[in-house]
């Protein structure tokens, strides 16, 4: 770069130096003359070079701009993808519910206690209950917790059920409730509330989750 500089500048000086002249205004080239002629026309080219420098960064920096827009965009359609995923699910399961409905024949029944949903067993590598606190109020028990899904995949209808225990570990009455969301997506936390009415032998309890 620098060597096709110099040789660029040679040939415009030459090419000066053979430019017709009047005889009175026909210049003595001498050392001096030549160099400060060298050094006239290499500021000319530096001024040039810095005007195109900020170009330069400001193209460096509209790549960078544009690689990094393409990241969030892959990671808006990994979250997509799982949205997907998981609406897909729910969708089959809520089917799955108003099917069964629709095939129980007979009128109406008056309303009844609903027995606890037992659901299938969650393996503890896939869940687990990350908090839970205990309120003791007049007619209530009430248990409140955190659900954290563990595993690579959402989980439906997540139920979490309470062993409620007498004060020798015998189970005395089961009490469920489903967590909050119900579909729990795949590293993501859901929050509980279980509500049971309040009964003297309950000493303690032992919670467990499922899913149906």
């Amino acid at each position: 770069m620098r060597l096709a500089r110099w040789s660029l500048l040679l040939l415009l000086c030459l090419a000066a130096a053979r430019q017709p002249m009047a005889a009175e205004e026909e210049p003595k080239w001498t050392q001096g003359t030549l160099t400060k002629a060298f050094e006239e026309i290499a500021a000319k080219f530096s001024a040039l070079e810095a005007r195109a420098k900020p170009g330069e960064r400001r193209l460096a920096e509209l790549e960078d701009q544009v690689r990094q827009m393409r990241l969030k965009v892959d990671r808006l359609e990994i979250q997509l993808q799982l949205i997907e995923a998981t609406l897909e699910i729910v969708r089959r399961e809520v089917a799955a519910l108003a099917n069964r409905g629709a095939a129980e024949p007979g009128p109406a029944a008056p309303p009844e206690k609903a027995a606890p949903v037992k659901g299938t067993p969650i393996p503890a590598g896939m869940a687990s209950i990350r908090s839970q606190k205990v309120a003791m109020e007049a007619d209530t028990l009430t248990i409140t917790g955190v659900v954290a899904n563990t595993s690579d995949k959402p989980l439906v209808f997540v139920i979490v059920e309470a062993a409620l225990l007498d004060k020798d570990g015998k189970v005395v009455k089961t009490e469920s409730t489903y967590t909050e969301p119900r579909v729990v997506p795949a590293g993501s936390t859901a929050t509980f509330v279980l509500k049971a009415p309040r009964d003297p032998r309950v000493q303690d309890h032992r919670l467990s989750l499922r899913t149906e």
